[in-house]
């Protein structure tokens, strides 16, 4: 995994591992585990990356769908990022953002 995605379950990292492994075989990358993922292409990782968010929230939808919206509810609450907590922060206050608040003019489409 990149070294910034953190996991919010504690001890999932060796599964989350092998979930990642069997989606790069079912792709056709055997042996992913193995592999230096600076050989292969950004489309290749991404296929990768792209198919576990489908299958994840693939998985969610049916935890929800059997187990009601209660599942959702009495998930923890995920904390943001320092850096996105202060744009919602921002947005929610009206500040502007640094080049705007600075009289930095742009020119406007008629």
């Amino acid at each position: 995994m990149a070294k910034n995605n953190q996991l919010l379950v504690n001890g999932a990292k060796n599964g989350m591992e092998q979930f990642k492994t069997e989606v790069a075989s079912a792709l056709g990358l055997q042996q992913y585990d193995s592999l230096d993922k600076g050989e292969l292409t950004s489309r290749q990782n991404g296929y990768v990356g792209g198919n576990m968010t489908k299958k994840m929230v693939y998985f969610a939808e049916q935890a929800i769908n059997t187990q009601g919206a209660e599942v959702v509810a009495n998930s923890p609450a995920v904390e943001l990022p320092e850096r996105i907590r202060k744009q919602n922060e921002q947005a929610s206050t009206g500040a502007l953002p640094g080049h705007i608040a600075s009289g930095e003019q742009f020119a406007t489409l008629h």
